[in-house]
């Protein structure tokens, strides 16, 4: 299982970190070459946030449900083609009723919720809408070809529709001159150009008729996936939204380049839940005893790559001098410390919801995530009145970790695979080294550069000590193959 496990780890890290690596490639080029201003970045990453937002409610998330639902259609091939095919119809068609509306009330949407008059709907808000719903025809099908193991399609989709996406700003940017609408208008372009193209491959079951047989079970179970992917989004709205409304459009800017930096943490565990999911679903199927050793194992595989991830984003950020040379930007440096500890408790939080998707209860994730979006509302409203952005970096970690603690505190299952020797050794060692780390950079004891690598060498250290029989076992093995020793 384990060489699977890895092996399946790669491939998926690989496909899914393409798209978001590139987009955030192209952050340093919004920052540098473009040179937007704070206010302007700020903009840029509030129209990403409208976008996913739109994504949720215009087809009331119906893609996400070929995760769940993929399996119960696949019993023949013209099955779970007709049921991918009424899900991408269902998808256009609610897209365009949705589109319609904002047409209309976009403006007036804009003017209520956001305090500056920068943040418009045309031509901001609309180009994001565009690219909104065309991911609700992206999803599903990308959902079926990983599924199906059709990886050569997924792979010419996925690195097409980014490839195209760059090449598409660049121009609409540095050619014409169009700075956000520019960058908004070439990400609409290159998902909207793969929206079309899924269209086109699929168009034998698109349908103008919609079958209740393949769409009455996925509508049931998103009642409460809509609520829940609405709280998920909740978490990445208020903080920013707070910062816009209470402090300013140009701290705004700030904010969002250090959430994207820590977000590649976020990007990082969602790959590892992907590689695990499989092996995890298998595992709960078995005995108790083997049940509980394999998912044990499982557990300390996803949270020690992702505790990985949080050091190494601390130590990428400690280097950003070399990404960006704006002083506002670099300045990130002094909360990213903080900043990526909160995402490690949103990963293991991600872990503990694995089980309620299992046995289809989005329910329980819901009342999980009112609680959480209540707390990140209430730490976060308290710190930024008390601490401004400082305020907001420590309210959200605060936040999630009441989150990881209600959880560990009311699902006994969560708690007892949480309650192992290495992983409550790494998870404690590696908080404190990096909370530790944080205080000795801020306090210009060291440099960030220097206390970014002692802190990312320690924790690889202790990350090898409590998963030492996995790399006796797997990667040892592969590394003494690349230096084979000669035969006497």
């Amino acid at each position: 299982m384990q060489k699977k496990l890895l092996s399946s780890t790669l491939v998926y890290s690989v496909l899914m970190f393409l798209p978001p690596l590139i987009g955030f490639i192209m952050q340093p080029y919004y920052i540098e070459v473009a040179n937007f201003s704070d206010a302007e970045y700020g903009i840029l990453g509030f129209m990403t946030t409208y976008a996913n937002w739109v994504q949720i409610v215009s087809a009331l998330c119906i893609g996400n449900s070929v995760f769940t639902f993929y399996y119960t259609f696949n019993t023949t091939e013209h099955d779970i083609r007709t049921f991918i095919g009424q899900v991408l119809s269902f998808s256009v068609y609610s897209g365009l009723l949705f589109l319609c509306l904002m047409l209309v009330a976009g403006s007036t949407l804009f003017k209520l919720v956001f305090n500056s008059d920068q943040i418009t709907f045309y031509p901001y808000g609309l180009l994001a809408t565009f690219s909104g719903i065309a991911y609700n025809i992206w999803i599903p099908f990308i959902w079926f070809l990983r599924n199906s193991k059709k990886l050569r399609l997924y792979i010419i989709l996925v690195v097409s529709s980014s490839i195209l996406s760059v090449l598409a700003q660049v121009c609409l940017i540095s050619g014409l001159g169009w700075g956000i609408s520019g960058a908004l208008g070439g990400k609409a372009l290159g998902i909207v150009v793969m929206a079309t193209t899924i269209l086109v491959l699929n168009y034998k079951y698109l349908s103008f008729r919609l079958q209740p047989k393949f769409l009455r079970e996925p509508l049931k179970f998103v009642r409460y996936l809509v609520p829940n992917m609405l709280l998920g989004w909740s978490f990445t709205f208020v903080d920013r939204w707070m910062v816009e409304r209470f402090l300013s459009i140009a701290i705004l800017g700030i904010y969002t380049w250090l959430n994207i930096m820590a977000s590649m943490v976020g990007m990082a565990y969602e790959a590892f839940k992907s590689a695990i999911i499989p092996f995890l679903y298998e595992a709960f199927a078995l005995a108790p005893n083997e049940q509980a050793r394999e998912v044990r194992q499982l557990y300390k595989f996803y949270i020690g790559l992702t505790v990985m991830a949080v050091s190494g984003i601390v130590l990428i950020v400690c280097h950003i001098h070399y990404l960006v040379s704006k002083p506002n930007f670099i300045g990130i440096q002094q909360y990213i410390f903080v900043y990526a500890l909160s995402y490690l408790f949103s990963g293991l939080n991600v872990l503990g919801y694995l089980d309620f998707y299992y046995v289809k209860n989005s329910r329980k994730i819901m009342q999980y995530n009112v609680a959480g979006i209540i707390s990140i509302f209430g730490c976060t409203l308290i710190g930024i009145y008390y601490l401004e952005l400082w305020g907001v970096v420590i309210g959200l970690l605060m936040a999630r970790i009441i989150n990881f603690l209600l959880l560990y505190g009311t699902y006994s299952k969560f708690r007892k695979r949480i309650n192992n020797y290495n992983i409550l050794l790494l998870l404690s060692l590696a908080i404190s080294l990096i909370v530790g780390s944080g205080y000795i950079a801020n306090s210009h004891l060291l440099s960030y550069p220097l206390v970014g690598w002692l802190q990312f060498t320690l924790i690889s250290l202790i990350m090898v000590y409590t998963n030492k029989q996995m790399f006796r076992q797997v990667l040892l093995p592969k590394i003494q193959t690349l230096w084979p020793t000669k035969p006497t």
